[in-house]
């Protein structure tokens, strides 16, 4: 930055002495040390000033950073919330298709208690006759 400054104030100083050719005899430097102060100062004050910006900028950047984090935070919390919703669903109609499986299954052992109690009454009274039918044939 102090070489751009010092280029500066050479440019400024060939202006200000009626357009001299560079590297030719200058007047007394009066008026020119006041032009390279003069310009140092600028360069001085533009180089605070980029600075200033620059340090503005990488602000507003990390501002606008932490906004769309926040953001995808926030659809990233929206869509766990839809997905643990729908999750919710699945589950809740997979216990109700439990439970009803479950009825079907109690209903359908209660049949075969109730097949086999007939089928063994069925079995002993056919037993029952058979040796009736043979005490009587003796």
């Amino acid at each position: 930055m102090q070489a751009r400054g010092l280029l500066h104030a050479r440019f400024v100083q060939h202006t200000c002495n009626n357009h001299l050719p560079l590297g030719a005899a200058s007047p007394p430097r009066t008026f020119g040390d006041q032009s390279v102060k003069n310009a140092q100062q600028e360069v001085s004050e533009a180089a605070d000033g980029a600075r200033a910006k620059w340090a503005q900028l990488k602000a507003d950047a990390a501002a606008k950073r932490s906004e769309v984090k926040a953001d995808l935070d926030k659809r990233t919390r929206h869509m766990d919330a839809k997905d643990a919703a729908i999750d919710a669903d699945w589950a809740e109609a997979n216990a109700a298709e439990a439970l009803d499986f479950a009825d079907w299954a109690v209903g359908n052992a209660q049949l075969s208690i109730l097949n086999a109690i007939h089928a063994r009454a069925y079995a002993d009274n056919l037993k029952a006759a058979d040796n009736l039918q043979t005490a009587t044939a003796k």
